[in-house]
């Protein structure tokens, strides 16, 4: 009795199709990292930037560095309740010496004199 099995050239093609369906669904996990990688930086542009407006409210002037915000507590004139308790900007990334950093990895750009803040990542630097 003869068996039935596959040729090689059937296999050959079997795996060619299996190889470019698993390239296609990887360029697609990529496309959809990155996306998601930029929806973050934008969220956490717009929190850095409105910490340092309210930083600019409270204490009459831009913070030093971004680590500023961080570590910071705010209370209220006159008043000895603490609005913040622990810390008025939490980053999800932080390098070594404990700037926050995007979700590439990169630290952001800050000019404590314009409060100015943005990305140093390549491509997102207008952000």
């Amino acid at each position: 009795m003869k068996t039935k099995s596959l040729t090689l050239v059937e296999s050959v093609a079997a795996l060619t199709i299996i190889g470019l369906f698993m390239g296609t669904m990887l360029i697609f996990i990529y496309k959809a990292a990155i996306a998601g990688k930029e929806t973050a930086l934008h969220i956490e542009l717009r929190n850095i930037r409105s910490t340092i407006n309210l930083h600019k409210i409270v204490k009459g002037s831009y913070p030093k560095d971004l680590r500023e915000l961080i570590h910071a507590r705010y209370k209220p004139t006159g008043s000895n309740e603490i609005y913040f308790s622990e810390k008025f900007l939490d980053t999800v990334g932080r390098d070594t010496q404990g700037y926050p950093v995007d979700p590439f990895g990169n630290k952001f750009y800050y000019d404590p004199q314009e409060g100015v803040v943005f990305s140093t990542s390549k491509g997102y630097q207008q952000w």
